[in-house]
């Protein structure tokens, strides 16, 4: 067979990096071989978990990624063992959870003005979440942030509306 029908280039994001990674592997390759060819390329043998954007629980070892990723096109995580600390600040007051590295800035915004934390009204778009002085894309992977640490703190600000904007 023809080693190009074999092999998939997955787009994933990995702990640490903000811009998501391509990688060749096999069609049917397991999520321990993903983990192992990303371990490969980067030589960061911390890397031993794998997770679905947005999902709190690690792919089993032997889960086939690649098919369900191009049966619906999920985006993957690679990341550390153990989930991260996170504390989110809005006005003086503070709310903390733990969350898989996979999860976005936009979940974590969900979560924060949810009534189990902030109980704030609006919703997730309207509200940004800030480390330090950067603004976070809602999309970006709390492991792309977290820069390999298992502990983070974040500001929870009003989404500033372009003037003009209605």
């Amino acid at each position: 067979m023809d080693n190009e029908v074999d092999s998939h280039e997955l787009v994933l994001a990995i702990e640490g990096e903000r811009a998501p990674r391509q990688i060749q592997v096999a069609r049917g390759a397991t999520a321990k071989e993903v983990i192992e060819a990303v371990v490969l390329e980067t030589k960061r043998v911390e890397l031993t978990e794998m997770f679905f954007e947005d999902e709190e629980e690690c792919l089993v070892e032997e889960h086939r990624v690649v098919e369900l990723v191009i049966e619906e096109f999920r985006l993957v995580h690679v990341a550390s063992k153990g989930k991260i600390a996170v504390t989110v600040v809005y006005n003086a007051r503070q709310v903390h959870r733990d969350f898989a590295p996979s999860v976005t800035i936009e979940k974590i915004i969900a979560w924060a003005i949810s009534r189990a934390a902030l109980h704030l009204e609006g919703v997730p778009a309207e509200y940004q979440l800030k480390l330090g002085s950067e603004i976070l894309p809602p999309d970006l992977h709390l492991g792309q942030v977290a820069k390999g640490e298992k502990k983070i703190a974040f500001s929870l600000v009003f989404r500033i509306k372009p003037q003009g904007a209605s």
